[in-house]
């Protein structure tokens, strides 16, 4: 299989599909995109055997526990070695060399304040080639990259594949020792059928399927589909810190989210803004263009910091290579 695949409009629109719901039978997926069974299924197990997409399982991350998003400064000659060492530990989920206040930025989520500063001091604060950090600590997640699409699929197509996505409740409750066994399978593939995870723990077939389906069901956790930047077309992916008054911050973090290509809003608490968004883009311009959009959703709202992603070493767990197509995935804390 070339390994200068280039995907086409198919490939995309199947990413999108299975982003809108992780665990779409073929037929539907075939029967959304107009194709068929065989096709779609041949198509995604190319795409994942080049590392281009892949599907994955978190916590849900709209109930937070403490997701610090660190922007980390380097002594020159450093940046590659930290990076490394931070994609090797569970808790740090996604890695990436950025431009502007920061060397790396390294999103870091752990179970409380008192874990946070255990890893600073004992993973951080000891490496010689760490100059600075500045902390983003989430307070309010209003957007994650969930059901992220690239626009390659009409209003109808989108609906179709709803249809059988399962809502999320709204309790929350730790995961039972049973469904942290099957979350940790659904966290190397999605996907992962009922059968297969029924094998893997020693389970029958209508035990599996059951606990699988309320699993899903419950918002204990959260499937996911991703691609490299390649396969769907958007190459750029920036941060944009603001500062918002603090009685129009919820408000505007809400219409933050409904920005197109907006990948992740945040709250957070930082010495210098109060408001973290992520876009995925096509080209640098367009950046200029987002800042606009979301200053004029409040008066009191001001673009203070930006951070172009410059390589991706780890993202949501998933570790890439040289050409950031995913290699290998870290199993993350659930």
């Amino acid at each position: 299989m070339p390994d200068s695949y280039v995907p086409d409009e198919l490939d995309i629109a199947i990413v999108d599909s299975l982003s809108i719901n992780p665990r779409a039978s073929w037929m539907a997926v075939a029967d959304a995109l107009g194709s068929n069974a065989s096709t779609v299924s041949r198509r995604w197990e190319r795409l994942k055997l080049l590392g281009l997409a892949w599907t994955l399982c978190v916590r849900d991350y709209t109930a937070l526990a403490v997701q610090d998003h660190l922007d980390i400064r380097c002594r020159p000659g450093f940046a590659e070695e930290l990076a490394t060492l931070f994609c090797e530990m569970k808790c740090c989920l996604t890695v990436s060399a950025v431009s502007g206040n920061a060397d790396l930025r390294v999103l870091v989520d752990v179970p409380d304040i008192s874990s946070l500063h255990t890893f600073m001091n004992l993973e951080v604060w000891r490496n010689p080639g760490i100059l600075s950090v500045e902390h983003n600590i989430a307070t309010e997640v209003f957007q994650t990259a969930r059901g992220w699409v690239s626009g390659s699929l009409s209003l109808r197509q989108q609906t179709a594949l709803r249809q059988s996505v399962t809502l999320h409740r709204p309790a929350l409750a730790r995961l039972t020792s049973r469904e942290e066994q099957i979350a940790l399978i659904l966290q190397r593939d999605a996907r992962t059928s009922a059968s297969d995870i029924a094998d893997e723990l020693g389970m029958s077939l209508p035990s599996a399927s059951r606990q699988v389906s309320r699993l899903i069901a419950s918002n204990k956790i959260e499937l996911r589909a991703e691609a490299a930047h390649a396969v769907v077309g958007w190459p750029i992916s920036v941060c944009l810190y603001s500062q918002v008054k603090p009685g129009a911050l919820r408000a505007a973090a809400a219409e933050a989210a409904k920005l197109p290509r907006s990948r992740a809003t945040h709250t957070v608490v930082s010495p210098r803004w109060n408001l973290m968004t992520i876009y995925w883009m096509r080209d640098l311009a367009e950046i200029h263009r987002i800042e606009e959009s979301l200053e004029a959703l409040s008066e009191s709202l001001v673009v203070v910091a930006r951070q172009v992603t410059l390589k991706s070493y780890k993202r949501m767990g998933m570790i890439f290579d040289d050409n950031e197509r995913a290699v290998r995935s870290v199993a993350t804390d659930l």
